[in-house]
């Protein structure tokens, strides 16, 4: 019940932001043919499951990162009941700007961004340009269900070399570059890591951005620098 509870509130909270409607019966069925349940857990199994559902399902949602993690930790949970979510970090990429609620926007660009909704509809964006972005760690390691070019883990030394974008000129050049936005190097992007247990709990895939990052500065979760995480620093 608890369970149903969750899944109804996210599955609102995205219709609200959203003119598309989220495929989550579709998902539903997917995940259920394709991951069977065992009893052990560990990094060779993490990587399967997340192989077979980044490659197999309709799981994904373009523009949904947040509940696309949720999803994610809640099938682990169904699948292995006594694993603690605990092990996994939920990381919050955003900007300074979007924090202090500042007018003006504020952007990282990556490459090779995913988009559709399913595995005949997945296409790579050379280019394009966040203000926020969620992805998964797990024993050092980085799930990010938008990014094409690793459908397994990537380790967290070359994620941001692999995936962000230094260099402003070659946004430019790409004409993806937003002129009404501060282009943000990878150096100033800024993360938050959150117990996966307690994102699950407190249901932070389906609250309001206010009402999250009230939440962060309530459990004094630090902002930290991106690339000083991902160094181990």
């Amino acid at each position: 019940m608890k369970t149903k509870k969750i899944i109804l509130t996210i599955l609102i909270s995205t219709l609200l932001y959203s003119n598309n409607s989220f495929p989550i019966t579709e998902m539903r069925e997917c995940l259920n043919s394709v991951l069977e349940k065992t009893t052990t857990f560990g990094q060779k199994e993490m990587d399967k499951r997340f192989h077979k559902l980044y490659h197999y399902c309709s799981f994904y949602g373009s523009g949904f990162c947040r509940s696309n993690v949720y999803f994610l930790l809640e099938e682990i949970k169904k699948l292995y009941p006594q694993i603690d979510l605990s092990d996994f970090k939920v990381l919050y990429l955003t900007t300074e700007n979007r924090i202090n609620r500042e007018t003006q926007k504020a952007k990282f660009y990556v490459k090779d961004a995913r988009e559709g909704r399913s595995k005949s509809d997945v296409k790579s964006h050379p280019i394009t340009g966040w203000i926020y972005h969620f992805i998964l760690e797990y024993n050092g390691r980085i799930y990010d269900l938008d990014y094409t070019n690793q459908i397994s883990s990537i380790a967290k030394s070359t994620y941001i070399k692999n995936f962000f974008i230094s260099d402003h000129s070659t946004v430019l050049n790409s004409k993806m570059l937003d002129t009404n936005a501060q282009f943000v190097s990878p150096e100033e992007i800024l993360l938050f890591e959150v117990d996966g247990e307690k994102f699950v709990d407190n249901v932070l895939a389906g609250i309001d951005f206010a009402d999250f990052h009230r939440y962060l500065e309530n459990n004094n979760i630090r902002k930290q620098k991106l690339i000083e995480y991902m160094s181990g620093n």
